[in-house]
């Protein structure tokens, strides 16, 4: 006897298993590259914070990766007041923990804004950098755009009076409007 092909029966079973086959191989792919996806996530952020940094716009996100430490001599998280939250500051020789709640390149500064209601409350990353023997301070900095969030870093002086070089980005904007706003001019 022969399987009836233009049943509903057949139609719905075959479905389902192809559903299944592929949700299943592409649960697999997803698990699979997991870490890459992790890794590029962390390099994109180091390269946001490189990239603030004068003379440093040229680096990519490959090369974020193995010259963060070069660039990025100390990680601290700021309370409120500006005062260093115990046991959080970090030499460039300790490699960077994104899970580590003490390390400052795992301090979210959106999920700060959203999760902790109250102002003293919030943690705040800095990243204190050295170019040519020149002492930069890095803060991020975020905001509401016109669709989505908008974000960046900020490169402050030594004195921490003058900008000395910043980068933005933003999830989702305007082409040719809000979406300007990660181009250099």
């Amino acid at each position: 006897m022969g399987v009836n092909k233009d049943s509903n029966t057949y139609t719905i079973t075959f479905a389902v298993i192809l559903v299944v086959f592929v949700g299943g191989l592409l649960a697999m792919i997803a698990n699979g590259l997991k870490p890459i996806q992790d890794e590029n996530l962390k390099n994109e952020k180091k390269q946001y914070i490189l990239n603030c940094l004068p003379g440093n716009k040229l680096i990519t996100r490959d090369e974020a990766g193995s010259k963060f430490a070069e660039f990025v001599k100390k990680r601290v998280i700021l309370d409120y007041s500006g005062n260093i939250v115990e046991n959080t500051m970090l030499d460039a020789d300790k490699a960077v923990d994104d899970k580590n709640p003490n390390d400052a390149f795992s301090v979210d500064l959106l999920k700060e804004y959203k999760t902790i209601k109250e102002v003293d409350q919030r943690n705040y990353p800095l990243f204190i950098c050295q170019v040519n023997e020149e002492t930069y301070y890095v803060a991020p900095v975020m905001g509401k755009g016109l669709w989505a969030a908008v974000w960046g870093y900020i490169a402050l002086d030594k004195d921490g009076n003058q900008i000395e070089g910043a980068v933005f980005d933003h999830k989702s904007e305007t082409p040719g409007l809000g979406a300007e706003i990660s181009q250099d001019n």
